[in-house]
């Protein structure tokens, strides 16, 4: 009988790709790129009843 390794066996031993460090986009001017986060608003009581 031949060995089988499973599809879930070799997904856990995948090893992470490498981070790049380069930068995938670089402003020239100040206030070119902005970037926020932005949510909200959230309709969820305290624990305070607020």
């Amino acid at each position: 009988m031949p060995y089988k390794i499973c599809d879930g066996c070799l997904i856990g031993k995948k090893a992470r790709n490498v981070f790049t460090k380069s930068l995938p986009m670089r402003s020239a001017n100040v206030l070119e790129v902005i970037h926020s986060g932005v949510c909200g608003p959230f309709d969820v009581k305290s624990l305070g009843g607020n």
